[in-house]
């Protein structure tokens, strides 16, 4: 069929030509008027020749495309005869090949891919492969085994639900570190997937000698990098070519698993360098953490909780908001913007030559916020510690407004997070601060 269609566009090219020089003979003989027969003869020639160039090309893309993919599957047969193509088990990480039915660490039944589709991996990312000596201790073996069911139980893997979205950078979807700033979005991860995620990311001997040497000295590349995200709680893991050592960063929770990621400032988060196996107790941390905040149902995040709160009570100084929130003034405007259009609250203006804006929560902003300041109250009394450390910021601004929960006292929250830090009080008791 294709070198009949690039038959037909040779034929339709011929017939165009011919009309042309006929054309061009018969007027030179005077035998044909220039007008408007050379004219209306042009135009037929042209046509034929756009369709013949046409049809010539379309043979000839599939023909191309023909070779490239008998090519492709030349070179994945020769890949097959060399003993199959590298994957990876997606259960445990262990390096294998595509012919394996079975991973022949954990026992996990592996999908193979097809040869066209399948593209393989530099290395192993995960765990090391098993020594196959004929000198094995079975009991020793039995034991290890055990104790790394033992700790996969203690992280109690299958009882996270949570779905948390994955994006990474400075890299393609294969983990070959590139520096690009482009983003991968590989969609809403398991704890499991997220897990083997980590396990892939590059290590200094997986870098281009070119870039590391521009991430060493201080060029304008992107480290490899992955962001798991859920509302304004993100967790983002890079692999700088320190060795096997990530690099984390957390913003919106001020400890997991053991290390602090306090704000320097709104601007500025600081940052933790873990061993791998660190970097996968974080995550494990991050995730149950997220679960049991979804789990608890509120329906404003805890930063929208805290500004809203802080207008029911009448302030609408953006500068002010984002000092008791601990976030940017831009942040906070957009904010008001997005729950104004929601109708949580309404916009005005006041003065004659300075326009000035102040916000009043509406009847359903009111009854938003009641509904999760119970939901407040209920984790306090509970005292749910998987939690408390995400709501540090809405349990502070209430205990400065004196607007807490029905039975929680101040003390309560001094005993489960401590006292607000005094810059945030001053915000609110400073007669000289304009709050409106």
């Amino acid at each position: 069929m294709k070198k009949i269609i690039h038959i037909i566009g040779l034929i339709f090219n011929g017939l165009g030509m011919v009309i042309l020089f006929g054309t061009v003979l018969g007027i030179s003989k005077g035998e044909m008027s220039f007008w408007p027969n050379f004219f209306i003869c042009c135009i037929f020639a042209a046509m034929f020749m756009t369709v013949g160039s046409l049809l010539m090309a379309k043979g000839g893309s599939e023909r191309k495309e023909k070779v490239s993919s008998i090519s492709t599957i030349n070179n994945s047969a020769y890949l097959k005869m060399q003993g199959g193509l590298d994957m990876f088990c997606p259960k445990c990480g262990t390096k294998v090949k595509d012919t394996y039915k079975y991973c022949y660490k954990c026992g996990n039944k592996l999908e193979v891919k097809s040869y066209l589709e399948f593209q393989p991996l530099k290395e192993n990312r995960g765990a090391e492969v098993e020594s196959k000596s004929p000198d094995v201790n079975f009991e020793e073996k039995a034991e290890t085994k055990k104790k790394k069911e033992e700790e996969g139980k203690d992280l109690h893997v299958e009882d996270v639900s949570v779905r948390i979205n994955c994006h990474i950078q400075g890299m393609d979807r294969y983990f070959r570190p590139n520096g690009s700033y482009e983003t991968i979005d590989f969609g809403n991860l398991t704890l499991n997937e997220a897990i083997n995620i980590i396990k892939r990311l590059p290590t200094e001997k997986d870098f281009p000698p070119h870039l590391l040497r521009e991430l060493k000295e201080g060029y304008d590349v992107c480290p490899p990098t992955t962001i798991f995200s859920y509302g304004d709680y993100v967790v983002n893991i890079h692999s700088e070519g320190r060795g096997n050592n990530l690099e984390v960063v957390v913003d919106g929770l001020s400890e997991l698993a053991g290390y602090t990621f306090r704000r320097e400032d709104p601007y500025t988060l600081n940052s933790q360098e873990v061993k791998r196996e660190e970097a996968e107790k974080i995550i494990t941390e991050f995730y149950k953490k997220i679960d049991e905040f979804k789990k608890i149902g509120f329906i404003l995040d805890p930063f929208g909780f805290s500004v809203l709160m802080t207008i029911r009570h009448g302030i609408s100084n953006a500068g002010v908001i984002a000092g008791l929130t601990e976030n940017s003034v831009q942040r906070v405007r957009e904010l008001v913007e997005n729950f104004a259009n929601s109708g949580l609250l309404t916009i005005h203006k006041k003065g004659f030559l300075r326009r000035k804006k102040y916000y009043e929560i509406t009847q359903r902003g009111e009854a938003i916020l009641w509904n999760d300041k119970e939901k407040f109250g209920k984790v306090i009394k509970d005292k749910k510690k998987e939690v408390l450390g995400m709501l540090t910021i809405p349990l502070w601004v209430m205990y400065i407004l004196n607007d807490l929960p029905g039975g929680i006292s101040h003390s309560s929250i001094v005993e489960l997070i401590g006292p607000p830090p005094s810059n945030m009080i001053e915000l609110v008791t400073n007669p000289q601060v304009d709050l409106t």
